[in-house]
């Protein structure tokens, strides 16, 4: 391996636990300058979420690369402080990148969406986001999510007295 490229990622390293002991001492800024240093986009944002920097966060949403769990990892925290048109955007934004290339990570947004709109008492998208999911993929290792939205889509036409849907 080339000794610069070790050097680098023990820099990183160094950086990130740095950031890490930061965060623990409610040092934000120095942990939100420590994670920049190790290249930590989880780390930031796990500090502007703790800071209420939530614009940070959103501008974050269209400079995520394709193909990153992060995107997912950002909605989830969206909507644990309740920014729900985040979250959504989030998800979105996971889809229309991963659609056709990522089978796991489409079928955790068109959950995550469901959800949502589940939560929201939007059952009309919720339907439709949970069957997004289940008929994207039956197989357990692209899809977690299959069985719980057949059941959540079951519940929600039970409800409506929908019965011969369900």
């Amino acid at each position: 391996a080339d000794s610069g490229m070790v050097q680098e990622d023990n820099m990183k390293m160094s950086y990130d636990n740095y950031a890490h002991q930061f965060l623990d001492e409610k040092n934000y800024e120095k942990a939100e300058e420590y994670f920049k240093k190790a290249g930590n986009i989880e780390g930031l944002i796990d500090v502007w979420f703790k800071t209420e920097e939530y614009d940070k966060a959103i501008e974050l949403i269209e400079k995520i690369p394709e193909e990153n769990e992060l995107l997912l990892i950002l909605g989830n925290k969206f909507e644990k402080y309740g920014l729900c048109d985040e979250a959504v955007k989030c998800y979105t934004t996971a889809l229309s990148i991963s659609l056709g290339r990522n089978k796991e990570l489409v079928c955790k947004a068109y959950y995550r969406l469901a959800v949502l709109y589940d939560e929201a008492d939007d059952t009309e998208n919720a339907l439709r986001y949970y069957k997004k999911n289940y008929t994207t993929s039956s197989e357990y290792r692209y899809n977690k999510y299959y069985s719980v939205s057949l059941t959540n889509s079951a519940i929600i036409l039970y409800e409506q007295n929908e019965t011969s849907e369900a």
